[in-house]
């Protein structure tokens, strides 16, 4: 946040749990973008300050390896390349 003088970052792409994700969560820039690419966070129910939303942000959640699992091989062959 010092370094963009609080306006905090366009995107970020995390990794991070608990504590630390949330702070990267508030860091997210208005119009920003977090971008949530591990598991833990999502299957143990993590809870995310709803107030950053209020200034247009977006949550996406990807996990890569789902697309190994897919049921269509479209999918399962973009993974393997």
């Amino acid at each position: 946040m010092k370094k963009t003088d609080g306006r905090g970052v366009s995107v970020v792409i995390n990794s991070l749990v608990g504590d630390l994700m949330h702070a990267s969560w508030r860091c997210v820039a208005d119009f920003g973008r977090f971008i949530e690419v591990g598991k833990r966070e999502l299957l143990d129910a993590g809870k995310l300050d709803m107030h950053v939303f209020t200034r247009s942000t977006s949550f996406a959640a990807f996990d890569i390896t789902e697309m190994l699992y897919h049921k269509d091989e479209y999918y399962r062959s973009i993974y393997r390349r």
